[in-house]
């Protein structure tokens, strides 16, 4: 069987991305903590509960992946691509992870706002909850983020490449989200609690390397 065709293979890379998307807010929730601080601990705690909660559950829930080999490397190096195509200039060592989240993670809770402004489904009062949470989840990530925004992207022509790659994650979630057509209907409470304790790991971890680590 050729590598193109290698259906093992692409079984491989398709858990390989979910275990990868869901490391995503760890990572650069863990990189931003150590360099910058956060001033308000407890706000990033009730905030990063809800935002990485509907980033979990959305990502394992409506993540459809390809089938065949190419497709689906295509798949995997899309929020990277751009990412590496904005660092290509010496910035923050562990960049990378926050900038292939702002692209990755971002999409997600902007493409639920979109949608529950634009959706008449399915009640006033359910689209006016998802679009407080989905305003949670984009001001905690912003304010998460924005020393990093202000010190690395603020004005550089690179941020460029991080935008365009945002802007086609949130068309391209926006369509899948409003198909509601689900990728995977099987219990994700492992996948959810695991990566969310882990995601609160890293945020302690941030805070204490910050403060008692030099920064990076």
């Amino acid at each position: 069987m050729s590598l193109v065709n290698n259906k093992n293979l692409v079984r491989y890379l398709r858990q390989s991305y979910l275990i990868y998307l869901g490391l995503l807010p760890s990572l650069a929730t863990l990189a931003a903590l150590w360099q910058y601080g956060y001033k308000f601990p407890f706000l990033l705690f009730i905030g990063g509960i809800v935002a990485v909660s509907v980033y979990l559950v959305a990502t394992y829930s409506y993540t459809h992946l390809p089938t065949r080999l190419l497709p689906m490397l295509f798949f995997m190096l899309d929020g990277p691509f751009f990412a590496f195509l904005s660092m290509r200039s010496k910035v923050h060592p562990l960049g990378f992870a926050i900038e292939t989240y702002l692209i990755d993670g971002t999409d997600i809770w902007l493409s639920i706002l979109i949608l529950a402004l634009v959706s008449p489904l399915p009640t006033s009062g359910q689209r006016i909850g998802s679009v407080f949470f989905m305003a949670v989840a984009v001001a905690m990530t912003t304010s998460l983020f924005w020393p990093y925004i202000t010190a690395e992207l603020w004005g550089q022509p690179r941020a460029i490449w991080l935008l365009l790659g945002l802007g086609t994650a949130v068309i391209s979630q926006f369509i899948t989200f409003k198909q509601e057509n689900m990728a995977r209907t099987d219990d994700s409470s492992g996948y959810l609690i695991g990566l969310l304790i882990l995601w609160l790991g890293a945020m302690f971890a941030g805070l204490l390397l910050h403060h008692y680590a030099p920064p990076l």
